[in-house]
């Protein structure tokens, strides 16, 4: 596999979810808007060293018409090829149509815009639905805040912490972790810290009378 394709996996993994949450008033529709797609994208793509070319294909196809309403609104088309190159040269290509219209002079700017959406849409596979980092990392510390309520309640119970020093469990888990306060631990440590001070639980079975009565 080539690097570009790599930088372009990791991207796609860190880009998550954007939602249509921009509304267009007029014709009662909600749509992701070219500000939310490069707001997100831009700067994974600085950090993959991935660079974005785009290269218009052909002229612009353009025309005057006249809404319903009785609006002149000029509408443009134009088809843009975009060039995804990461640091050692390799890249990917994709091309796209980008079509737009507007009363004023903004058709053309419009359209190009259109294009670069779609294109970063279709290019990161970028969905509507799911689950978006911010819900991940919500979830990750809900669960964190979990077992460190665990981890208190079993410190209670086993005289770890007396008299609510919880500076002594502090104290406890830095020692144990070489370091680590518990505000900084992962997940996969506050879950090893917990069974570490769980006492083990003890079955007592009634010894069997195999003999005679």
């Amino acid at each position: 596999m080539t690097l570009i394709h790599d930088q372009l996996i990791l991207v796609r993994e860190k880009v998550g979810v954007i939602r249509k949450e921009e509304e267009n008033a007029r014709y009662s529709f909600k749509y992701r808007g070219i500000e939310a797609v490069l707001n997100r994208a831009a700067p994974l793509f600085v950090e993959h060293g991935i660079n974005l070319y785009p290269k218009l294909i052909g002229l612009p196809i353009a025309r005057d018409i006249t809404t319903g309403g009785g609006t002149r609104m000029h509408e443009v088309i134009v088809v843009v090829e975009y060039r995804l190159v990461a640091s050692d040269g390799s890249e990917e290509v994709i091309v796209v149509a980008g079509e737009s219209m507007d009363a004023a002079s903004s058709a053309t700017a419009k359209a190009f815009s259109t294009a670069l959406r779609i294109g970063l849409l279709q290019a990161l596979m970028i969905p509507t639905k799911g689950e978006d980092a911010s819900d991940t990392a919500s979830r990750a510390a809900s669960k964190k805040t979990l077992l460190m309520e665990k981890i208190k309640v079993v410190a209670l119970s086993t005289k770890l912490v007396e008299d609510n020093r919880w500076e002594d469990l502090d104290a406890d888990f830095v020692t144990w972790s070489q370091g680590v306060i518990p505000g900084e631990a992962t997940e996969e440590m506050l879950q090893d810290y917990l069974k570490k001070i769980t006492p083990a639980t003890t079955v007592s079975r009634k010894p069997v009378n195999r003999g005679k009565p």
